[in-house]
């Protein structure tokens, strides 16, 4: 017998093991005096077999248990109750029962066979009060007795729920009258008064401190004209002047030179008026109310050959030399170069170019092609009010108030441009700037290098330098350096971070502190006051408290709070797998996938690659979806390495776990995996325990 001779061995290399598991295996056998000495005599032992420890110490010849278990009492006459309830199949596990108390006041005390429960009763106890007869007697145990009432003659004892009873019917003789009373105790109080006036107010308290100053909306839109007001009441008539009421007809003629105006007044009476001609001016009247002003000679630049006045009714027309008026009632026309004259309004004008004649161009500088044109109002051209600055013609675009032709060049301090209402209005040594749009970089005093195009764009940014802002309101609030805002909003409330890129209609817009991130998309990291971030895609991380994440995708991660995470495709991170929305944490964690998601509200540690993909939780990995029937992985796949205590149980291990143990003894396959040996085995984990795979 082989088998016999392997044990011998064993025996002579001392392979002995300190403990047995379930299922090694013992040999019986009886030993016996040998037939024969000598090297090949036979083994001493006769009907050898073999066992299994657990059946070994399960069974015994005759049957039954072969390690009996006994519940002890002291013979007493009282029913007891065991405490040993089984064996299960694992013949060393023995199952017993537990003691535990429901009462008050109930103790449980151990002696030499058993375990005795007794009780004090409740500490409750009554008294009776006061000088009468009592009704409570004595505690038994828990209970507290009472005396009972019993009525007497002419008495009725009757229970009224919560009340007794008792009445007295009447009966005997009226006795002797009795003794005097002791005087009766004091009255009650009377009732308190009516409650007084009240009393008046108090002084008042001084006015709380002024809340700090909420920041500044938006621009609203500019609101609709307003109707036109009504007309004002007309003013009183003025005082009667001290003159008289006479009037007078008009009528001229010539006299020695002058022109004598007679007048005729509705009196009756006359009067004259004389015009007389000045040094170098000669007056005529053709006798028809006309008269003509010639000028001998002039003084600088041209020279006044004739002046001619109209009287027709309440009209009066002058004409200077031969051009006919355009307006009889308000224009002069001219001959030569005379700056300015009175209309007939009594506005001072610039008389136009001599060399266009239709009076809608006044030059103000004669260098060549610099002329700045003021397009005045006239009766020609009721719509021109531009200043066109360029050429010498009209403005192309009637509406614009400035029309400029050909290059601007702009000379400021410190080569800074600016351009827009109070832009760069505090500059004083900042150099290198450049500002465009409504109070845009308004507040910058030393800080260089910056670049703001936009409604407010840079507004309150004082000392930063190397900053670049594109859109309205984009780092509006900025205080820090090197930073990129590229759209409206962007970066809006940034004040003390630094090296941010936002590109986007809103992206970092609620950004104040946070440093070194990159967004680029509509809202991208609108919230972040992280730092180290960089996401690409419209809504992505938008909760405040992300920092250190990577997101590439629209709506990636919207509303988690990711740490060292990074999530690839669009609404990735966005829900969990029951398909509520994910807002817990996920630290150091990533999700590559359209939809790709979380099994729960926290994620840590936890890998999901796929579309529409669902993870296993906490520091675990998932490649694909539920619609994946193959999974290929090229090259050598390694297992991790554990010696069999070390290796994780449910819930860290879920069933179908494998891996492999470098401490394992010969293997039998899918039996428990057995330690203390050097082999190196794989181990399959069934939910319950590791067997040899």
């Amino acid at each position: 017998m082989n088998i016999l001779t392997d044990i011998l061995s064993l025996f002579k290399r001392k392979k002995i093991v300190k403990a047995a598991k379930p299922e090694d295996l013992v040999v019986l056998g009886i030993h016996e005096k040998p037939d024969m000495l000598g090297v090949a005599s036979p083994i001493p032992y006769k009907s050898v077999k073999l066992i299994k420890v657990k059946d070994l110490i399960k069974g015994t010849p005759g049957g039954g248990e072969a390690c009996t278990h006994i519940n002890l009492t002291n013979n007493g006459n009282k029913k007891p109750h065991f405490v040993f309830k089984q064996q299960t199949s694992n013949p060393c596990e023995v199952t017993y029962r537990a003691l535990t108390t429901t009462g008050n006041n109930i103790l449980i005390e151990t002696n030499l066979n058993e375990l005795v429960f007794s009780t004090d009763g409740e500490p409750n106890t009554a008294e009776n009060i006061g000088s009468g007869v009592g009704v409570y007697k004595d505690k038994v145990g828990e209970s507290l007795r009472f005396k009972s009432l019993v009525s007497g003659d002419g008495i009725i004892i009757d229970d009224a729920n919560e009340e007794i009873k008792i009445t007295c019917t009447g009966g005997g003789s009226e006795g002797p009258q009795g003794p005097k009373g002791d005087p009766g105790q004091d009255g009650a109080d009377g009732t308190d008064g009516t409650d007084g006036e009240d009393g008046e107010d108090g002084a008042k308290g001084d006015q709380g401190i002024q809340g700090e100053p909420g920041q500044q909306g938006d621009q609203g839109i500019q609101g609709e004209q307003g109707i036109q007001g009504e007309q004002g009441i007309q003013g009183e008539p003025g005082e009667d002047g001290t003159g008289s009421s006479i009037t007078y007809d008009f009528g001229s003629a010539g006299a020695a030179g002058n022109i004598n105006f007679a007048l005729t007044g509705s009196d009756a009476t006359n009067d004259v008026v004389s015009m007389q001609a000045g040094s170098g001016i000669t007056l005529t009247d053709n006798g028809s109310n006309t008269f003509t002003i010639d000028a001998d000679g002039g003084n600088g630049g041209g020279s006044v050959t004739s002046v001619a006045a109209t009287h027709a009714g309440d009209a009066f027309a002058v004409t200077i030399g031969n051009d006919a008026t355009i307006n009889p009632s308000i224009d002069i026309d001219v001959v030569g170069s005379v700056d300015q004259y009175i209309n007939g309004e009594g506005n001072l004008i610039n008389f136009p170019d001599v060399n266009n004649g239709n009076g809608a161009f006044v030059p103000v500088s004669t260098i060549a092609n610099s002329d700045i044109y003021n397009v005045n109002w006239n009766s020609q051209f009721p719509t021109a009010r531009s200043v066109v600055i360029g050429v010498n013609q009209m403005s192309s675009d009637d509406t614009a108030a400035l029309e400029i032709h050909g290059r601007v060049s702009q000379i400021t301090g410190n080569s800074s441009t600016f351009f827009g209402y109070e832009a760069g209005k505090a500059n004083s040594t900042s150099s290198s700037n450049s500002a465009f749009g409504y109070l845009s970089m308004k507040s910058t005093t030393d800080g260089h290098t910056n670049a703001a195009v936009g409604y407010k764009a840079l507004e309150k940014n004082q000392v930063g330098y190397g900053n670049t802002a594109i859109g309205a309101l984009s780092l509006q609030d900025n205080e820090n350096n090197s930073n990129t805002a590229i759209g409206s909003q962007s970066l809006k409330v940034n004040t003390t971070g630094t090296k941010n890129t936002a590109i986007g209609h809103s992206a970092m817009q609620s950004n104040v502190v946070g440093n070194e991130n990159i967004a680029i998309g509509f809202l991208s990291l609108s919230n972040n006051n992280g730092n180290y971030s960089c996401v690409i895609g419209n809504n992505g991380y938008g909760n405040a408290l992300s920092r250190e994440v990577v997101g590439i995708g629209h709506d990636v991660g919207r509303y988690c709070e990711g740490f060292h995470t990074v999530m690839i495709g669009t609404k990735s991170g966005v829900k969990i797998g029951n398909g509520s929305q994910f807002g817990g944490v996920a630290e150091d964690s990533i999700f590559i996938g359209y939809n790709a998601s979380p099994i729960a509200n926290d994620s840590i540690n936890e890998v999901v690659i796929g579309a529409s993909a669902v993870g296993k939780g906490d520091n675990t990995v998932v490649l694909g979806n539920t619609s994946i029937k193959e999974t290929h992985l090229r090259g050598i796949v390694v297992l991790e390495s554990y010696q069999l205590a070390n290796l994780p149980v449910f819930p860290l291990a879920p069933e179908g776990a494998r891996a492999y143990i470098t401490d394992s003894v010969a293997p039998t396959y899918y039996q428990p995996a057995v330690g203390g040996g050097n082999l190196k085995v794989p181990v399959f984990y069934d939910g319950n325990q590791w067997l040899w795979a």
